[in-house]
């Protein structure tokens, strides 16, 4: 008695039999490849079309960016020549030999050294007190018709 079964070894296949496949016949060997490319051109339409969808909408806002941009590089050009203008005076209010032009321009004050000069418009009554002074000192009208005595102008306070 034999515990183990005993193994049957299968036949080797017959080289005289060959098994047969059944094909489907194809209609189209190349359908395949032209679904693929299809499929390719479909996508790259829909990417095309969103493309330009989306310049569409960005050219009026890129004009309208660029016209913002324009006016302000216009601002920024004022402020950087009033920037430059009070750069200049800053550095005029600092200087040492101009301090003095400066104290009597920001305040009443002026130098007792300096004579003010107030310029008046002639009257009737002035040019006749000319006239006469004119005679008195032996000039004529006619060669020095501005000419007024400093006792006609009035006393500078």
């Amino acid at each position: 008695m034999n515990a183990l079964p005993r193994y049957n070894y299968p036949q080797p296949p017959d080289p005289t039999r060959r098994k047969m496949v059944r094909r489907r016949p194809r209609r189209n060997p190349h359908q395949a490849v032209i679904l693929e490319n299809g499929f390719k051109l479909g996508v790259n339409c829909l990417l095309s079309v969103i493309a330009l969808s989306a310049l569409v909408k960005l050219v009026p806002y890129n004009l309208a960016q660029q016209a913002k941009l324009k006016e302000i590089r216009v601002e920024v050009s004022e402020v950087e020549g009033r920037v430059d203008r009070l750069q200049a005076d800053l550095n005029r209010q600092f200087d040492p030999q101009q301090a003095m032009s400066v104290m009597q321009e920001e305040s009443i004050r002026v130098d007792p050294r300096q004579r003010q000069i107030v310029w008046i418009t002639p009257t009737d009554s002035l040019a006749q007190t000319a006239q006469e002074a004119n005679a008195t000192y032996g000039r004529s009208a006619q060669t020095n018709p501005a000419f007024y005595p400093p006792a006609v102008l009035p006393a500078v306070p």
